[in-house]
């Protein structure tokens, strides 16, 4: 007789716990939250300080803290994979990366293979030759010598748009750090590059170079995304730049990288 009190007390205490149990296949609220948060594959361009700081087997600078401030903003993840930056456009076409971001400035060519967020940064491309140049003041100084660009740049574009004009021999490379060492070494006499990228680069690694025009022309930086996600995800961004721009963090992060500059 007691033994049976005693089972029917467990059976009673295991239903009581069951009903309590929310069960395996329904994880609480907080685990639900993590899982729900998409990942994106963003391109960037480990050679663009100071938007792109490679910082051991990490990655700082003013796009990589733009973008994550955005994905913290909207909510998602971002998984950071660097790429050439000539590859980046074909990089989002094949679907192999959601978002590129590395400076990337808006033209009419490049939109109509992707989408881009509104504008964050407007930078100047800049004629840089080294210090002991002195007959090298402007693109008309460089009749028959070689003018170094990096593939698939604004600086190519622009190079390419005024070769005729100025008879000059482009000379292509595929990163920054290529660029600077081409002009150091003497087989380029000057490269076109981004104003902001090459203060930097010259102040941070006292590199014998001098920037000697500043503003050839001015272009728009802007987040690049696939078309094929551009809907959804680019509406995430433009709405995380917004509020960025509204609390006044994305001036903050700009300044903590340029303001010495």
């Amino acid at each position: 007789m007691k033994q049976l009190s005693l089972l029917s007390l467990i059976l009673v205490l295991t239903i009581g716990l069951t009903a309590c149990d929310p069960g395996e296949g329904e994880p609480d609220s907080a685990t639900l939250g993590d899982s729900d948060e998409e990942t994106y594959s963003v391109g960037i361009d480990t050679t663009f300080p100071p938007f792109v700081i490679e910082d051991g087997d990490s990655y700082k600078g003013i796009d990589v803290a733009i973008i994550k401030a955005i994905a913290e903003d909207q909510g998602f993840e971002v998984e950071l994979k660097p790429t050439d930056f000539s590859g980046l456009m074909p990089a989002l076409q094949t679907g192999s990366l959601d978002i590129a971001i590395s400076g990337i400035s808006i033209t009419d060519k490049r939109k109509e293979i992707v989408n881009f967020s509104k504008p964050y940064y407007t930078a100047g491309l800049s004629l840089v030759t080294t210090k002991d140049q002195l007959g090298i003041k402007g693109l008309v100084d460089l009749k028959n010598k070689p003018l170094v660009v990096k593939t698939g740049t604004t600086g190519y574009e622009y190079a390419k748009e005024h070769k005729d004009m100025y008879n000059y021999k482009i000379t292509q490379v595929t990163n920054s750090e290529e660029m600077y060492g081409t002009v150091i070494n003497g087989e380029g006499v000057a490269f076109l590059g981004d104003a902001p990228v090459a203060s930097y680069a010259i102040k941070e690694k006292d590199l014998p170079l001098k920037i000697v025009r500043k503003k050839l022309e001015e272009h728009d930086y802007a987040i690049a995304v696939s078309k094929d996600t551009g809907g959804e995800l680019l509406e995430k961004i433009n709405n995380g730049l917004k509020n960025l721009k509204e609390t006044g963090k994305l001036d903050k992060i700009i300044r903590n990288y340029l303001e010495k500059l």
